[in-house]
């Protein structure tokens, strides 16, 4: 999230009814679910078009299991961020089990609360025009995070669970963990210590993260060093972790529409890819790409420019800036070189479509990085693999209905 007025969103947000009426089918891999766990699926996981009260997205939640209702400290007034759809604030969840004579806190949250336009007068309606934009990207959210191979991903934001925003309209909320900043703000402090070696590991982080979302058939849509989050690690040689959240549509919902194929607009220009600017309908394969020349300018932008946005897009400039950036150092320099011409084509079908491995080389930061992920726990264990069939059933069959 971010808590710049001129946050953009995809006119497909507004249209969205009119590419998917069901729910995304984020799974990868081919296994189709025997009937049994069909029928199961069909009984209680409910599809985008079908969730009409808070109560049918509390039983989705509860399905995807998704912990909650968390106990929070309110009223919330910590406000960090906001964006079209959503603000965001910090919180604090609370321990209410019936074993404590008084609510303690757990630890301190980030609140996310949808943005509904409702009348006071009126109990919440996710049925309404109004909220089904916040319905969408509240529930591919919740899906996305809570895919297997998603949750416990190193560069993926965690999901702590959910809760309710206990007024009139009991808005449902989701509770995610706590970041310092996003990349934007934490590089540009003035008392900022961020190192090339540290912005290095940062930009490893988000390739990672992006490759990891493109595989379950998420495109971020906006990335963007605002949209990046940044946490603290308890390493003295990988101080800090970025991840990501705030995903922008599957390409399962482009591929239901009659084409496969969506124009984008109303976005940043800073951060865009050069056919989105132009306004030319892109094919679902293509938007990933189109996440990917953003990459680029995020590199750019985080190892050259403080974490502003790039006055220009040509490569050979981009070239330029980078080798004769006095404060890069000789191996960032050359990694940056041999990479961003891989990302920042203009031609969309040069660009690489898998980039985790762009930022990475022989040297001691990416060394450092790799130690830690070896020892980050797996992703995926035994119980995960099960429920991973069983989710994976849930999408195929509602994405047939």
């Amino acid at each position: 999230m971010t808590n710049q007025s001129t946050t953009s969103f995809f006119t497909y947000r507004i249209q969205i009814a009119g590419l998917s009426a069901t729910l995304f089918d984020l799974s990868s891999g081919d296994d189709t679910p025997d009937d049994d766990s069909t029928r199961s699926a069909e009984n209680v996981l409910l599809s985008l078009a079908s969730l009409k009260t808070v109560d049918d997205l509390i039983i989705s939640l509860d399905v995807l299991g998704v912990p909650g209702p968390l106990t929070l400290y309110a009223p919330f007034l910590d406000k960090i961020g906001e964006g079209a759809q959503f603000a965001v604030f910090r919180g604090s969840l609370l321990d209410g089990s019936t074993n404590c004579e008084f609510e303690t806190m757990v630890e301190a949250v980030a609140v996310k609360l949808p943005l509904f336009a409702i009348p006071a007068e009126r109990r919440l309606d996710l049925t309404s025009a109004k909220s089904r934009r916040q319905v969408h990207d509240i529930y591919l959210e919740i899906m996305a995070l809570r895919h297997p191979a998603l949750r416990n991903h190193r560069n993926i934001v965690d999901l702590i669970g959910w809760g309710i925003d206990h007024d009139w309209h009991e808005t449902p909320l989701l509770v995610l963990e706590l970041a310092i900043g996003d990349l934007c703000s934490v590089l540009a402090k003035p008392d900022s210590q961020i190192t090339n070696e540290i912005t290095h590991q940062l930009s490893i982080d988000i390739g990672q993260g992006l490759d990891a979302i493109h595989e379950v058939g998420i495109v971020h849509g906006d990335l963007k060093p605002s949209n990046v989050l940044v946490f603290t690690n308890p390493s003295n040689s990988v101080p800090f972790i970025a991840k990501l959240g705030d995903f922008g549509l599957s390409t399962g919902e482009v591929n239901s529409s009659a084409d496969s194929s969506v124009v984008i607009s109303g976005m940043s220009e800073d951060w865009c890819a050069p056919e989105i600017v132009l306004g030319a309908t892109i094919h679902s394969s293509e938007l990933i790409k189109a996440d990917n020349f953003s990459y680029g300018l995020v590199l750019l932008s985080a190892n050259c420019l403080g974490g502003r946005p790039p006055k220009c897009k040509d490569l050979d400039k981009v070239i330029e800036i980078v080798e004769s950036h006095h404060t890069v150092s000789k191996t960032l320099s050359d990694l940056l070189s041999k990479g961003l011409p891989l990302l920042l084509q203009s031609d969309s079908t040069k660009r690489v479509r898998s980039v985790r491995t762009i930022m990475n080389d022989d040297s001691e930061p990416s060394r450092a990085w790799s130690v830690q992920l070896s020892s980050f726990p797996k992703l995926l264990s035994t119980n995960d693999d099960q429920e991973t069939r069983r989710v994976r059933s849930c999408f195929i069959h509602s994405a047939k209905t």
